[in-house]
């Protein structure tokens, strides 16, 4: 609670240790306590049944909490939960929204531990119609190290008037694109592997900002759409000027094969552990609880329902259907609610 007695999540963390309450070393609720105390973790599958929950502990902190604004600990859970949430969809509007980008237009990936029990709230929050939950989500970004491309960035300040002779262009461009391909090979990316793109820094003339677009045959018309799609308007009579040149080169690396299994039928009962009493902002109801490594590409699951891997838990919210696919990542056609 802060000074004023509203309820605030974060932005410190429990971190590893003392951790979540439930974790048995620390007594701080946490957004994993709230997720167990509604019942949207299985603590006998908790990391795969490898880590043991202290539930009792769990719903003390909440209580605690809860005492502080004459709520009980489910209320208080629900609470905990609903302003992260808005924490995250805040955060996402700022990088979509706020950009000129329609959330409808993309897909919403879950990843981390704990992404999957918030993932279809947050896509339903902000009207975006999918869900992706990869196969290893909790150490996507372990798997994104491995097989991310080799990127190096070079950028020169020209400040010269728009549109520019391309010749000119290449004088200043040049030397940039000699550097950063020699810096990826000397990463050990053979030379045929290597592509450079080139970008300007363009804004009007006046601005204290710019906008970075890619280099083609007409860069400046280029910078009027990009300037109308994010700002709302754009003034093809005003002066446009080049602040910087960019360029990159990305050293492509081997992508690993990832395995794939061809789609069976859409059953997944042969994946029900059973059910469990979850509640969610409308009630709490007895919901089919499955296990990933029983479920099978094509499997569709009707939510509301709960999944459990060794790395995460995902909550299918109601009106939501997950499909599992052929690398067996969870696809979630997110509902109305």
């Amino acid at each position: 609670m802060d000074v004023a007695g509203a309820l605030r999540v974060g932005p410190e963390s429990a971190g590893a240790d003392p951790g979540p309450a439930c974790y048995g070393r620390g007594d701080v609720p946490t957004v994993t306590d709230a997720n167990l105390v509604l019942g949207r973790l299985v603590p006998d599958y908790f990391l795969g049944g490898e880590m043991a929950l202290d539930d009792s502990r769990a719903w003390r902190a909440l209580e605690r909490l809860g005492r502080q604004v004459g709520l009980g600990p489910v209320e208080a859970a629900l609470g905990v939960i609903q302003v992260a949430n808005a924490h995250m969809e805040r955060a996402l509007r700022l990088i979509s929204v706020e950009r000129g980008y329609d959330p409808a237009d993309f897909t919403l990936v879950s990843f981390g531990g704990a992404g999957g029990l918030h993932a279809a709230d947050l896509a339903r929050r902000l009207g975006i119609p999918q869900v992706l939950v990869p196969r290893h989500a909790a150490t996507l970004s372990a798997l994104g190290m491995v097989v991310a491309d080799v990127i190096r960035d070079a950028v020169r300040t020209v400040m010269l008037p728009a549109p520019v002779d391309p010749q000119v262009l290449e004088s200043y461009v040049a030397p940039l694109v000699a550097r950063v391909v020699e810096e990826v090979q000397r990463d050990g990316v053979p030379s045929d592997q290597v592509t450079v793109e080139r970008m300007l820094d363009m804004r009007y003339r006046g601005q204290s900002y710019e906008l970075t677009v890619s280099w083609g045959d007409d860069p400046v018309t280029a910078f009027h759409r990009a300037h109308e799609r994010l700002y709302g308007y754009a003034d093809s009579r005003a002066p446009v000027e080049i602040v910087n040149v960019r360029v990159r080169a990305v050293g492509h690396v081997p992508k690993p094969l990832l395995p794939r299994e061809p789609a069976g039928n859409i059953d997944p009962s042969a994946a029900l552990l059973g059910h469990r009493k979850v509640t969610l902002s409308g009630g709490t109801w007895p919901l089919p609880v499955y296990v990933d490594a029983r479920l099978r590409p094509g499997n569709v699951i009707t939510g509301p329902a709960l999944v459990v891997r060794p790395d995460t838990t995902l909550l299918v919210g109601p009106g939501d259907r997950a499909r599992l696919d052929a690398y067996h990542n969870i696809l979630i056609t997110v509902g109305s609610g």
